[in-house]
Formats: C-alpha cells, structure tokens, sequence
C-alpha cells in the first residue's frame, strides 16, 4: 500500500499545474470547502478545516505542499452553482493547461 501512496505523490509531483475549482454556491458538493481538499472537522458537520490546515497538505503526504511551494498549486473560485461556469470563465484555465514545468515526463498507461 504504502508503494501505491508513493506513486500517487509522485505523480501528483510531477504535474505541470494542478487546478483545484470551487464553486461558491455549490449545493452538490458539500462541504464546499471540499473541492480544495477542506472537510467537516472531527465530530461534526458545521466547522471546517482548510486544505493548509489539512493532514494531507501538512504532511505532503499527496504531494500538494510541494506544488504549492512551486507555484504550481492553484486555488480558483467562481461564485456560481455546481459545475456551473462560463465559456469566458472557463477560459481564465487556459493558462494553466499550456504550460510544461522542465520536470514533466511522458504521461503514464496506468
């Protein structure tokens, strides 16, 4: 297992850019904190952490600190509904989609 974990990071390590999206009036996803990486604290289902406040960002266990430290973690938010998005929205991701860090490889056949 813990070689499956690994592979997972690595992978996620070597991703030109990872885009995280969060839909501010999400009624699907809930919490909404969720789509980066937040959840409901222990015990309950009001208070919610953040992704920095997170286990798997703390501890770099996915691989998201290390994207973050490289500038190429990206939080984005749009104040709509599920999924719900623009074509002129849609477009601000562009960006982030055509750009190869110098550490990219092949993608893999999993």
């Amino acid at each position: 297992m813990q070689e499956v974990k690994l592979a997972y990071k690595e992978r996620m390590m070597n991703l030109s850019n990872f885009v995280m999206v969060k839909f501010l009036q999400d009624r699907m996803v809930l919490p909404s904190e969720s789509e980066w990486f937040g959840f409901y604290r222990s015990g309950q289902s009001k208070k919610v952490y953040s992704l920095n406040e997170s286990y798997l960002f703390t501890k770099d266990s996915l691989g998201l600190y290390y994207l973050r430290s490289h500038g190429r973690l990206h939080l984005v938010s749009y104040p709509s509904g599920h999924l719900q998005m623009s074509k002129r929205e849609f477009s601000h991701l562009m960006p982030f989609m055509n750009v190869t860090h110098k550490n990219a490889r092949e993608p893999m056949t999993l």
